[in-house]
């Protein structure tokens, strides 16, 4: 029982690439419990929402509302000036959310983990402040503001971990959800989310969009797989 403390203890307080494998490999045990896994997943929502309401006030539009539900869906209500702003506002939540988490490994991988928590915080609180407006998505900001100031000023030695697993699952939410629209906009085009948005908006079949969003969640999972290769001294 001593030895198998004691392992515990080295994956979760020691950075290193086994740590790391093996808490990814927990993160993808947790992403199939129920009720965990909607707790892990609604980080992923949040992103590619964001990514739908950062764009919308990049191209000088306007944010109303941000849903966060409770079976992994999300709703961001938008206001925008153009059909090339309305372009630019479907087109965003996806990207947004993988280069996300590839931005989270890199910050783990060069052992400042610390900086990738507090901008998901800093995100998080942000988003409840503006736009978060129904039930779920408040209780579960709240959650997770709470939890990371818990982490921040009382057990920052839980940090590298706990950024681990949420990236983790943030980056296989973001390959397993782009799988999904492609699939959609395969089967049931008109039901394919962003895909079928983008397709109203420009005329391009669904399908050409459900495999884009497919492309850059691959792209994004590649070069995160090749920095913790790099990371781990084998390139």
């Amino acid at each position: 029982m001593d030895s198998i403390v004691e392992f515990i203890k080295n994956v979760v307080f020691h950075p290193s690439p086994r740590s790391f494998y093996l808490l990814s490999a927990a993160a993808i045990v947790l992403y199939r419990i129920p009720v965990v896994d909607r707790i892990l997943r609604t980080f992923h929502t949040l992103l590619h929402e964001s990514g739908h309401a950062f764009a919308a006030l990049l191209t000088g539009g306007k944010n109303h509302r941000m849903e966060l539900n409770p079976n992994m869906s999300g709703l961001t209500i938008t206001e925008s000036k153009s059909k090339f702003h309305q372009f630019i506002i479907s087109i965003s939540g996806y990207p947004f959310a993988s280069a996300f988490a590839f931005g989270g490994i890199f910050l783990i991988t060069h052992d400042i983990t610390g900086v990738f928590m507090i901008t998901l915080l800093v995100l998080t609180a942000f988003q409840l402040l503006m736009n978060i407006r129904n039930l779920y998505g408040i209780i579960w900001s709240l959650a997770v503001i709470a939890l990371m100031f818990l982490l921040l000023l009382k057990m920052p030695q839980l940090m590298w971990a706990t950024g681990v697993v949420v990236n983790s699952v943030v980056l296989f939410e973001s390959f397993v959800m782009a799988g999904h629209i492609l699939l959609l906009s395969f089967k049931k085009p008109k039901m394919a989310g962003d895909a079928a948005n983008l397709h109203a908006l420009t005329g391009i079949h669904a399908l050409i969009w459900g495999v884009f969003f497919f492309a850059q969640a691959a792209f994004f999972v590649f070069i995160s797989v090749s920095q913790i290769i790099i990371w781990d001294g084998y390139l």
